[in-house]
């Protein structure tokens, strides 16, 4: 403010007032003077004496105007000075409405001085919000007053605006990017109005975690019905939970966990129990949580493996997800050795589609039960014994499956 007009005998007078407003405001934020934006200058008014008059910028809206608090808030508001040197104005931002008596509380307020030109322009003013214990979410209102001193010098009111605005949690701001980033890298579209706001407000209130929304997503409907193979699936797991492009080796690790066998979601775990993930969720505030697995073949890599193993080389094809969880299930809960899964395959009523002969059969148990394949001696002495009937093929199968080279690789996949 320009003290220097105000008569003398006031100066004790206004050095009290400036003392006691600093201790009245002295908890409050500072609002910052940052820039000018020039509407109209000479504009042709020309009501000498009419004081300046300080109004808030129509942009702020009627109560629709929404910020986060720990961010720096850009506030406008729009004056009309007609070059009287003595007019300032103040700003005033409380939580709460005004216009409800004792329903609010000053936290920010900042004092300028108006042009002494006839100009109408733009004031723009920052707030810092980052203290999110003064600033919490909820309504506030923003109070512009113009002043003007009197011919005795006491500082008049000239005229005020107000207007409502809302400050809202800065994590919640935080969770709508989480999820806005999701939906274009996993959907590859854009959010919905609806979506976004049921999960953000999931992961806001804690009633989901951010590796829930991601496994909601990449098992919704809309993402089913893309069809994505494998190599995509990972791909976009890659960008939307590490949050950037497979590297060879580890795309390749992820495949063939798949081509075990594996579900999706167990890949999909995979993901939100990494590091990066964590990492990524740290950048939005958010609970990382984890993702729950509740099918058999998910349960334990080894026994998978061993299984998978058998539909490969035994059926010649790959595992499909209801016989692998039937046949990890009985390994876990221990209802079946794994001579016992073995023979299974081996005996199944899709191994007796295949029709072999001895030969072939003979083959078949060297690749699938000692992992190799067959000796030349080796193969036309079982091969012999089976044409003499000296052997049956079921004892012929418990030669191999009691041998040690199937008990190393039983013990390979960690199986006891």
């Amino acid at each position: 403010m320009k003290r220097t007009k105000v008569w003398v005998a006031l100066a004790a007078g206004l050095i009290m007032y400036v003392m006691t407003a600093m201790c009245v405001f002295a908890e409050e934020q500072e609002i910052v003077f940052v820039s000018e934006e020039i509407i109209t200058e000479e504009e042709g008014i020309v009501e000498a004496g009419q004081h300046g008059t300080v109004m808030v910028d129509p942009t702020l809206g009627i109560g629709t105007a929404v910020f986060s608090n720990n961010t720096i808030i850009q506030l406008k508001v729009n004056c009309r000075t007609f070059g009287t040197g003595m007019d300032d104005y103040r700003i005033e931002i409380y939580r709460g409405d005004t216009a409800i008596p004792g329903g609010y509380t000053l936290v920010a307020k900042g004092v300028k001085d108006f042009k002494q030109t006839v100009a109408s322009y733009n004031d723009i003013f920052e707030v810092d919000t980052k203290n999110t214990s003064v600033f919490t979410p909820g309504t506030y209102t923003i109070v512009c007053t113009s002043y003007y001193y009197a011919d005795n010098g006491t500082q008049m009111i000239n005229q005020s605006d107000r207007a409502i605005f809302t400050i809202e949690d800065y994590h919640l701001v935080l969770d709508r990017e989480f999820v806005k980033r999701l939906y274009l890298t996993a959907l590859e579209r854009n959010v919905d109005p609806v979506g976004l706001k049921d999960w953000s407000e999931n992961l806001y209130y804690g009633r989901m975690t951010g590796a829930q929304v991601v496994e909601r997503i990449f098992e919704s409907e809309e993402f089913v019905n893309k069809k994505k193979s494998d190599e995509e699936y990972v791909e976009l797991l890659y960008r939307a939970v590490f949050n950037r492009v497979s590297d060879a080796p580890g795309r390749e690790q992820w495949l063939n966990f798949l081509r075990t066998g594996f579900s999706r979601k167990k890949i999909l775990k995979g993901f939100v129990d990494s590091g990066e993930f964590a990492s990524l969720c740290a950048n939005y505030e958010v609970n990382k949580g984890t993702v729950e697995l509740t099918e058999y073949r998910d349960m334990n890599e080894g026994v998978t493996g061993f299984v998978s193993r058998l539909y490969n080389l035994a059926l010649l094809r790959q595992p499909d997800a209801k016989g692998l969880n039937e046949w990890t299930e009985r390994l876990l809960k221990k209802q079946k050795t794994p001579k016992q899964v073995a023979f299974g395959f081996v005996f199944s009523p899709e191994m007796n589609g295949r029709n072999l002969d001895n030969t072939a059969f003979v083959t078949m148990l060297y690749q699938t039960i000692l992992g190799r394949d067959p000796d030349e001696p080796g193969l036309r002495d079982w091969v012999s014994q089976l044409e003499n009937k000296t052997k049956t093929r079921e004892s012929i199968f418990n030669g191999f499956a009691d041998s040690k080279e199937f008990a190393e690789i039983v013990a390979s996949y960690n199986i006891k």
